[in-house]
């Protein structure tokens, strides 16, 4: 019950406090970099409780944004995993991921004009192995693979393609709210 008294008090006050107050205690203060990354983290979870539906828009809204990013990304982890094949540019890659993303984003849009909201789970989940299965025939016949090949790239393409999205989306999360607020 102790932790849980020690969760609802840091829970109603902003990030900020909780922080001078964690720092307080250890003998320091909070430096200007902390203090801003609270404020921005503050900014945040009030958007988030106060206009959860602005919120998701915001995130909507700037995620297509964010995959345009993430095309030359896919390029270049192509580039790295298929080294060895000099016949192929970086620019051949980069079309290779347009045309990866463009079929994700079909997909996706189909998903979304789904009539039956109680399936929205196994589409989506049908949609993923969707596109990571035509990811790999993709690899096979463009890049003139062998199937454990082009396995072994699109998992490992795929891996750190979806490690460095999530660090996008932690980055595009804080610059939104911190240039918004």
């Amino acid at each position: 019950t102790e932790k849980l008294k020690v969760r609802d008090t840091l829970a109603n006050r902003p990030i900020e406090q909780a922080a001078a107050k964690a720092a307080a205690t250890k003998g320091d203060s909070l430096g200007p970099a902390d203090q801003y990354v609270a404020r921005v983290g503050d900014g945040l979870l009030s958007d988030l409780s106060d206009h959860p539906a602005a919120f998701k828009e915001r995130i909507l809204h700037a995620l297509p944004k964010l995959f345009f990013f993430m095309i030359p990304l896919l390029a270049a982890l192509l580039r790295l995993f298929l080294i060895r094949q000099k016949q192929f540019y970086f620019v051949d890659h980069a079309v290779f991921a347009l045309h990866i993303h463009s079929f994700v984003f079909i997909l996706c849009l189909i998903g979304l004009i789904n009539p039956f909201p109680h399936l929205q789970s196994p589409i989506s989940n049908f949609t993923l192995l969707i596109c990571f299965v035509y990811y790999v025939i993709a690899i096979h016949r463009v890049y003139k693979s062998g199937w454990v090949g082009s396995l072994l790239i699109g998992l490992g393409t795929a891996a750190l393609y979806f490690i460095a999205l999530l660090l996008l989306i932690v980055l595009g999360l804080w610059l939104l709210f911190a240039l918004g607020h």
